[in-house]
């Protein structure tokens, strides 16, 4: 459904970073790898466009030799937004695992099979060319007050790397916008996106340091 100002409502839709909390709650000793590991992504042209594609495996048991799931995105190469360039890899990965694990049957479809971020990366790839790269259009775009739902989102996920109080919320905000912040529901809506894109890179970190399954080779910082 659209919210007021005409865009898709992203509170509406599931991140990926809970459909990969509700696998592993499901199933602890699954993994998420490449569907190739051989061949983790590869760039493809259709026409003019070229594109980044990558497929992702989930397995209910790491020993698996088959999986519960398997998904598959895409991503223009380059990325045409500023969520997407110079991070196309990340958000094709982050799309193909929300898209492997609906596959498997371990997520949540009430509120649909494209991730939350997938819609933000199409809406902003229309905005882009609404503006046809207008500065003054561009920055009136990217300085969206953030909804109360993402407000929200973002102090859960915080939570999630241990991040539980408004003055460490305050500190990491301000160190990953780059600017002092005095409160959550200061951040426009491209700073909430790269925050989210943040703390999702933060959360594969703490998976790969515990020892929990995740991708191999094509992780990256979130920008």
């Amino acid at each position: 459904m659209a919210s007021s100002n005409g865009r898709p409502n992203l509170d509406e839709y599931v991140d990926v970073a809970s459909r990969i909390r509700q696998f592993y709650e499901q199933h602890p000793e699954g993994a998420i790898r490449p569907f190739n590991p051989d061949k983790p992504f590869e760039l493809i042209t259709v026409g003019t466009e070229t594109f980044v594609v990558m497929s992702v495996a989930v397995y209910r048991h790491a020993a698996d030799k088959t999986p519960a799931g398997v998904g598959t995105a895409q991503e223009p190469f380059p990325g045409k937004t500023p969520y997407t360039r110079n991070s196309e890899i990340q958000n094709c990965e982050t799309s193909a695992i929300g898209r492997a694990i609906v596959a498997a049957g371990a997520a949540d479809t009430r509120k649909g099979i494209s991730s939350a971020e997938e819609i933000r990366n199409r809406v902003a790839e229309r905005e882009q060319q609404a503006t046809n790269g207008h500065p003054a259009a561009v920055q009136a775009t990217q300085a969206v007050p953030i909804s109360d739902g993402t407000v929200k989102q973002i102090c859960i996920a915080l939570k999630g790397v241990g991040v539980d109080t408004h003055e460490a919320r305050v500190h990491a905000l301000s160190a990953i916008v780059g600017h002092q912040v005095g409160s959550t529901k200061d951040l426009t809506a491209r700073e909430a996106v790269h925050v989210l894109d943040r703390i999702a890179a933060r959360r594969r970190d703490m998976a790969k340091a515990n020892g929990t399954p995740v991708l191999a080779g094509v992780n990256g910082s979130a920008r």
